[in-house]
């Protein structure tokens, strides 16, 4: 038989329904302590070249309502927001920031309904000599990404010591090689593309400081650093000390390598080419559309 309450004169009918109803309650505050609990956060970051940073965030926690993280960067009297974004469930990000030469403090905060409820610092110094002495601007990822073409442009970058950038020298002969097999596939050729070339060589600069052949950190370098906003993207990498044609063909005869150059959606190439102390070549090859 049911157990029933009686809520107008403040008493249960029940000795079952007083447990019951203890047992909802208590259960009901357990569970609003959980929601919130500040999440556990943190932050790092990985030197990619002079004057850039890879920052690393991570945030871990049980569930329950949105929570706000705001990062910002501080450098002498400068404050720059790099993001802010509310998240339910784990957080897990990375971006590329370029605040230049000097000492530079990550701040990245979790608040909930106007309160700060968690804080964490990095504190950074870079140095060296370094083109990257201005604000990086603010990163901006908008919900129908479209690319237009734009009418010419650079971003400098300071090669490191014992490194050797041949991007320049070999993007021609690599996009003629690349087109070759474009061709074989009945797709429209490529046309190289400057901000696709300055993500590759980044990239290719930092597999040759990490010795590591690795696509982590790819999107970011193209979309954030280089700033080509398209709608297709992809990347081939290769280790290889070879003529520029060699690496093509020695990238064509992986399947999915090849599958990437023949893409129907993609219009554009950016190479990057760095020999490193060690005498290795690393390549990279970045298409989109």
């Amino acid at each position: 038989m049911a157990a029933t309450i009686k809520v107008s004169t403040g008493f249960f009918m029940s000795k079952r329904s007083w447990v019951f109803v203890l047992f909802f309650s208590f259960l009901s505050i357990q569970l609003s302590s959980t929601a919130l609990a500040a999440p556990r956060i943190s932050i790092s970051a990985q030197t990619i070249l002079e004057g850039a940073v890879r920052l690393f965030i991570k945030s871990r926690r049980a569930g329950g309502p949105a929570f706000k993280y705001v990062l910002e960067r501080t450098k002498g009297r400068t404050r720059n927001r790099l993001f802010t974004q509310r998240a339910r469930s784990n957080l897990n990000m990375r971006l590329i920031d370029l605040p230049g030469m000097g000492k530079v403090r990550y701040e990245l905060r979790v608040l909930r309904g106007g309160r700060v409820l968690a804080v964490r610092n990095l504190y950074l110094e870079l140095q060296g000599q370094s083109d990257f002495d201005s604000p990086s601007p603010d990163i901006y990822i908008p919900d129908a990404p479209s690319f237009q073409e734009p009418t010419g442009g650079t971003i400098q970058l300071v090669i490191p010591p014992g490194m050797i950038d041949c991007s320049l020298a070999t993007q021609d002969e690599t996009l003629q090689r690349v087109n070759w097999y474009r061709q074989q596939a009945g797709v429209q050729p490529l046309t190289i593309q400057w901000q696709l070339r300055t993500a590759a060589t980044v990239h290719s600069i930092a597999m040759a400081a990490g010795n590591e052949l690795t696509h982590e950190g790819w999107f970011e370098e193209i979309w954030e650093l280089a700033g080509f906003h398209g709608s297709s993207m992809g990347q081939n990498i290769a280790k290889i000390s070879a003529t520029p044609s060699q690496a093509v063909d020695f990238l064509a005869t992986s399947q999915n390598h090849l599958l990437n150059m023949q893409k129907a959606s993609y219009r554009y190439l950016g190479v990057g080419c760095i020999n490193d102390s060690r005498g290795q070549t690393w390549w990279t090859h970045n298409f989109g559309g």
